[in-house]
């Protein structure tokens, strides 16, 4: 028995120093370290945020900027066929005009031989 009463003994010093051992050194130090890191982290976690909601907004604006160039590039294109429609009518009325105006022209002079 006694040597069940040593082992018991033994435990129960081991279990007691484990209560009276003093903590780690300089715990408020490093309580100090862990609540600055939680700090910046905090500040780390607002400045993503922030950059997130821009790069959104940025990223709406792209999209709008897209459309508007597609629309001003559509409108572009129409007033291109339009204005080689124009110039295409234009040239044709005035090679109409100098035609008819040269033919009897030509045809006046045989008109004087008849008279």
């Amino acid at each position: 028995m006694t040597r069940l009463k040593l082992l018991a003994l033994t435990t129960l010093a081991c279990s007691t120093m484990a209560f009276t051992l003093p903590g780690c050194p300089d715990v408020d130090a490093l309580n100090q370290k862990i609540a600055d890191l939680e700090k910046k982290s905090a500040d780390h976690g607002k400045q993503v945020k922030e950059m997130g909601d821009q790069l959104r907004i940025l990223n709406d604006e792209h999209n709008t900027m897209k459309q508007l160039v597609s629309q001003i590039s559509t409108t572009v294109l129409e007033q291109k066929d339009s204005v080689e429609k124009l110039t295409a009518a234009v040239s044709a009325s005035a090679s109409h005009k100098s035609s008819p105006a040269s033919a009897p022209s030509k045809g006046k002079p045989s008109g004087k031989k008849r008279r």
